[in-house]
């Protein structure tokens, strides 16, 4: 499927190719039946405090599938093409300033990355620019990742799977001035934490957290959003400076949590374009209306 999309991408115009990505985000998206469709509607009801009706969550997960459909026609469209593809990113003034440390070699910088709207097409804009990325991934349980973490290599992004031996090279590219990045918000069961993301325990990943309290260095939330002129933003935080309570599990918690807090602001502003299509919260689907 992921080959054929990219196919699809590459070679539709753009005019009948966001009409085509429509279609299939609203297809997608109005099957209410599906796990990641229901764990798109789980997601946003706990974003909404419990709240949303079944009529808002269909519209908010329709709305996510479309928005994300549309991405995914982006970056495949414009992929190959690095002179379109810089010109659709525009970067926040926080973000110049990462962007200055991470090309000038320093110190290691670490960064959470947001999975909103286009993460990978700003990626591939970041690398374009000559920024030295080292990215950890989701497992590569699934043909989709394999392929994705391909085309990461492929534009000069180091990008493995999560893994001991990840978490290694991670620790090297640091100590020599690198720049690691890794996902924030999406569910990982096998943690042994449960920090706090809008109000409710998850299991998230901390990897990003235990590296900054090792190295003593801050970490910086960043992700895309879509504009209404369809380009492209990256944003990012200012520096999330570790705090020790003398508690080495309490400080991975209260860390993670003070990430997390920028990543919800974000995500509350975007909230369609959080294409988070695993239940972050399982615990809460047999709730949801």
């Amino acid at each position: 499927m992921t080959k054929l999309v990219l196919k699809l991408g590459q070679s539709l115009p753009t005019r009948p190719g966001y009409g085509f990505a429509r279609l299939m985000g609203t297809i997608l998206g109005r099957r209410t039946y599906l796990t990641p469709v229901k764990a798109v509607r789980a997601n946003q009801w706990v974003i909404s405090n419990g709240k949303a009706t079944a009529a808002e969550l269909n519209r908010l997960a329709l709305e996510t599938y479309r928005t994300a459909a549309h991405c995914i026609f982006d970056f495949y469209h414009y992929m190959n093409n690095p002179k379109a593809l810089t010109e659709m990113v525009e970067y926040s003034p926080e973000f110049e300033e990462i962007y200055q440390r991470s090309v000038m070699r320093k110190e290691g910088v670490i960064l959470a990355l947001c999975h909103l709207a286009n993460f990978d097409l700003v990626g591939r804009a970041v690398a374009l620019r000559g920024m030295p990325l080292f990215a950890i991934t989701a497992p590569e349980a699934a043909g989709g990742y394999r392929i994705s973490n391909q085309l990461r290599r492929q534009f000069n992004i180091e990008a493995y799977p999560a893994s001991l031996e990840a978490v290694h090279m991670a620790v090297d590219r640091l100590r020599h001035g690198g720049t690691v990045v890794m996902g924030a918000d999406r569910p990982f069961s096998d943690s042994h934490h449960r920090p706090r993301f809008f109000g409710r325990p998850a299991a998230l990943p901390v990897a990003h957290i235990r590296l900054a309290l090792k190295f003593n260095m801050p970490v910086y939330a960043l992700g895309g959003c879509l504009k209404p002129d369809g380009n492209y933003r990256l944003w990012a935080s200012e520096p999330v400076e570790m705090l020790h309570t003398g508690d080495k599990d309490q400080d991975v918690v209260v860390n993670a949590e003070r990430v997390l807090a920028k990543i919800e602001e974000n995500i509350r502003q975007f909230r369609t374009q959080w294409n988070m299509t695993y239940a972050v919260w399982p615990e809460v689907l047999p709730e949801v209306p």
